[in-house]
């Protein structure tokens, strides 16, 4: 029995992690070994998915996480992908809506300030969601995107 269901069966909602900033090279969205059904970034600018990466040298060369190939990162400015994990119809609407208590985000330091706020805005609306960043250095003084982070003030994404 996984914990979630655990936790479900305790009567408390679950919380789940989520790695918003990449996506695996294997997922539906980028599809590199072909698994599933529909077109992937990887092997389309057609697909629906093509504008959420960044190709360098279409279809070999990508930005990922790190360097890591196997973890392409997605565009945070991009509109589609934003709807895509915020949006009325995102995927912290739908799981918040069945129940989940509140989202660990991996590696928050490591997002724009202004995702991050969008994904606590959509959480605004249910009372008693909890939005949790991961941050693996000191945060009081981290410069992400240019522009000094405000991930450490608290206040500005929980409520």
């Amino acid at each position: 029995m996984t914990l979630c269901c655990r936790k479900c069966i305790a009567g408390d909602a679950p919380y789940f992690g989520r790695c918003v900033q990449s996506r695996g090279a294997n997922s539906r969205y980028f599809n590199l070994n072909h698994t599933y059904d529909g077109l992937g970034a990887s092997e389309s600018p057609h697909s629906p998915y093509y504008n959420w990466f960044n190709f360098t040298d279409f279809p070999a060369k990508y930005k990922s996480w790190w360097g890591v190939t196997d973890l392409p990162t997605v565009d945070k400015n991009n509109t589609d992908y934003q709807q895509f994990i915020y949006g009325p119809a995102g995927v912290i609407e739908q799981w918040t809506q069945r129940g989940v208590d509140g989202w660990r985000l991996d590696v928050a330091d490591e997002l724009p300030d202004f995702f991050i706020h969008g994904i606590r805005q959509r959480l605004d609306q249910y009372p008693q969601k909890v939005l949790i960043g991961e941050v693996w250095e000191d945060a009081s003084h981290k410069i992400a995107y240019n522009q000094r982070a405000i991930i450490w003030l608290a206040a500005c994404y929980m409520r």
